[in-house]
């Protein structure tokens, strides 16, 4: 008994511990994007008159603890150090899961082989190049994996639950996208019992949800219709410009070079007359291309995968 608790300690917790520290030593660890820079720059009060507490569309409730940590120790990275303890936890939750899935069907060698394959091809970029948007899907996926395999334990059943709304917090779409990707994954785990962990998990959302649109003022809630508008058009070339006056070109432009500062020139106005989902164009052009990216994109990470094996 004692054999197999220390197998499992070094498994499920030790072993995400070292293969983070070894990441970090042979490549480093950044940030992926100028947004992490950006909000981390916001939460120190570096780009702002003191450290931000409400972010408003990101990070619901952690901005305000990461607030508070950098104004009383100002010069330890709390907004990485955050990044990098919950990117552990999501290992920890799918370490486990896969270890109660295989413990006792495989040999502990296969076992740990598994265990940093998995690491290799699904944590290790996130590791590299640490994501807010990333992390939360995740947060969200691990986290409902775990309740789902856990299901008969409250105890459990509440820290997957807790693990999933703490990626909604960071990133609410991001989170759902996470809950989405995860369910068939969830079903596999437990069949028709997984509905209670996944009903439980969007239920939770659509009240957070709730709360913060009854909560947001009007200005917030034109800064979310604005972001969701960046994220269309930018992110996911789901939007096409069709500006209508020079004005228009002008804010399409700024928007194209990520330039939101003027207000008077990149507004929810724009984004309501000047951009527009082509239901003819995206079958045609948009989505072929993003079928065949991410065909490539898992014929590599196969490759490589059975290369290993």
């Amino acid at each position: 008994m004692k054999k197999v608790y220390v197998t499992k300690l070094l498994l499920v917790w030790v072993l995400p511990i070292l293969l983070l520290l070894f990441t970090w030593i042979l490549f480093g660890c950044y940030y992926e994007s100028n947004d992490d820079v950006a909000i981390s720059q916001v939460i120190r009060g570096e780009t702002a008159l003191a450290p931000v507490a409400d972010l408003h569309l990101y990070f619901h409730g952690l901005a305000s603890v990461l607030a508070t940590l950098y104004r009383i120790w100002p010069a330890i990275p709390w907004y990485g150090l955050l990044l990098y303890l919950l990117l552990y936890v999501s290992l920890v939750l799918v370490y486990q899961v896969l270890y109660d899935v295989l413990a006792g069907k495989v040999s502990v060698l296969s076992l740990a082989c598994c265990l940093i394959l998995i690491y290799w091809f699904a944590w290790q970029q996130t590791a590299l190049l640490i994501n807010f948007t990333r992390l939360p899907i995740l947060l969200a996926g691990t986290g409902i994996l775990y309740a789902t395999s856990q299901r008969k334990h409250f105890f459990s059943l509440a820290v997957g639950l807790a693990v999933v709304m703490l990626g909604w917090c960071i990133r609410p779409s991001a989170a759902i996208l996470g809950l989405l990707v995860a369910i068939p994954g969830a079903w596999w785990l437990a069949g028709y019992r997984a509905f209670l962990p996944v009903i439980s998990a969007g239920a939770i959302m659509a009240v957070a949800a709730g709360v913060l649109a009854l909560t947001y003022s009007r200005s917030e809630n034109t800064r979310q219709r604005i972001d969701v508008g960046n994220a269309y058009y930018l992110d996911y070339a789901l939007y096409q410009p069709q500006p209508v006056t020079a004005a228009d070109s002008l804010g399409v432009l700024s928007v194209a070079n990520w330039a939101f500062g003027d207000s008077t020139v990149v507004n929810e106005q724009l984004y309501e007359q000047s951009f527009r989902f082509d239901k003819d164009l995206f079958p045609k052009q948009r989505l072929p291309r993003k079928a065949m990216s991410t065909y490539y994109m898992v014929r590599e990470h196969c490759v490589w995968f059975v290369f290993c094996l």
